[in-house]
């Protein structure tokens, strides 16, 4: 899987504990994160989204960061239809707790 949309391609690592449990009555589930993992990830986003505005492909970014391809597609589709949202907005687009 590539995304490209003006030269772009994207993907992306979450560091820190993650886990995501269902809510009763909800059809979406929660993500809890560490404020360490909160920083990680917001570190690490920031280089992803570099690394798709310098064109590199979703499985090349997947090795380099080493990280599940799914989270990384995701990433790139977030980034590459949504022009000028930031790393923030992709955390708050994801349901990631971050600091903004």
């Amino acid at each position: 899987y590539t995304a490209t949309a003006s030269g772009k391609s994207s993907e992306s690592y979450v560091g820190g504990k993650i886990g995501s449990e269902a809510k009763s009555g909800a059809n979406r589930d929660t993500i809890s994160i560490s404020v360490a993992g909160q920083q990680f990830f917001a570190e690490r986003l920031h280089l992803i989204l570099r690394d798709v505005d310098r064109g590199r492909s979703v499985s090349e970014i997947v090795a380099k960061h080493e990280m599940a391809e799914e989270t990384a597609e995701q990433i790139c589709r977030l980034y590459l239809t949504h022009p000028g949202i930031d790393a923030a907005g992709v955390m708050d687009k994801m349901g990631l707790p971050g600091n903004r």
